[in-house]
């Protein structure tokens, strides 16, 4: 399949490595919680995580289930691939690395900064960036937004003005 941007999206059919996945059920905050934690902030920021889920890497143990066969031989994935169906809560438990920042909301792969000042702001988008680059994950830079006054996210759409 062909992404937006030009690059090719391997697509498997995971219909039945999903029946067999145990989901691991961390649960995804409400878009209002997100919305409302923004109230009084004054500017923003968005982070967006490079092909997102292949950041999180399989258990060994659960890669055979991810098995698929192509002209070239059989193969497996070692991270998590798209269509899995614990693959957004496995994301959402991942934002853990984010849990003692400042300033921060995350929903799956979208990465909201914010603060109630400029200066603030600032501060918590460093911490944020120094926590991801710990944590060793990589940032679609083009696909970032920084210094902002609105937001829209899963067809909402909220203004700082």
């Amino acid at each position: 399949m062909q992404k937006k941007g030009g690059g090719i999206r391997l697509c498997v059919d995971l219909r039945e490595p999903n029946e067999a996945i145990a989901i691991d059920s961390h649960p995804l905050p409400h878009i209002e919680e997100v919305f409302a934690e923004l109230r009084g902030a004054k500017m923003l920021s968005t982070l967006d995580l490079q092909s997102a889920y292949h950041q999180v890497m399989l258990h060994e143990d659960s890669r055979d289930l991810t098995a698929f066969i192509t002209h070239e031989g059989l193969f497996h994935f070692k991270c998590v691939p798209y269509g899995l169906t614990s693959a957004p809560s496995a994301f959402q438990k991942m934002s853990l690395i984010l849990k003692n920042q400042h300033g921060v909301q995350c929903y799956l792969d979208d990465i909201i900064m914010f603060g109630h000042t400029s200066e603030e702001h600032d501060n918590n988008l460093q911490s944020v960036l120094n926590c991801i680059s710990t944590a060793g994950l990589q940032l679609n830079r083009s696909k970032c937004k920084f210094r902002q006054t609105e937001l829209s996210i899963l067809g909402h759409t909220i203004s700082l003005d």
